[in-house]
């Protein structure tokens, strides 16, 4: 499923302005690359009203929706709000369809100083300041990757 984020962010990372599809593209990639799960695919959905609320209050909606179609596990998650530009936290979870249990679930957060340091380079005359600056592609995956290694993959589930 496509992770929550709020609405009035975008990242510019992805061709498309919907950062809850990147992300979803982000972990499907990870999951593949690890070899240990075989199929991913992402059930995108472009609106979906209360999936805020949703992700803490029994998934009702997602799970309906990924059972419909037929998946086993489905995996949630949302990019909580940003309130310091160099920390990036998501709460994932995957869940067994048919169930509605909740196998795994964590909390990920990603500290990078990178902006700050540009920031500051920017200012000396040796440096051009860039626009890339939040470097949010990079810290997004480095996030995904974390996410799938340290915590789902990692799990004894």
């Amino acid at each position: 499923m496509p992770f929550w984020v709020e609405e009035s962010f975008a990242s510019g990372i992805g061709k498309s302005s919907d950062l809850g599809n990147d992300l979803a593209r982000i972990f499907q990639r990870e999951l593949i690359r690890s070899k240990e799960i075989p199929v991913v695919e992402i059930f995108f959905r472009d609106r979906w009203p209360g999936r805020r609320g949703d992700f803490n209050e029994g998934n009702y909606q997602a799970l309906m929706l990924a059972r419909n179609a037929g998946y086993d596990l489905v995996l949630l998650g949302r990019l909580l709000p940003i309130t310091d530009p160099s920390v990036l936290i998501t709460d994932t979870k995957v869940v067994d369809v048919l169930t509605g249990v909740t196998l795994w679930s964590g909390q990920t957060t990603h500290t990078s100083y990178r902006r700050e340091q540009r920031e500051l380079l920017g200012k000396t005359p040796f440096f051009k300041n860039r626009p890339e600056i939040f470097d949010f592609s990079e810290r997004v995956t480095e996030l995904a990757e974390c996410t799938v290694h340290e915590g789902i993959l990692n799990s004894e589930n």
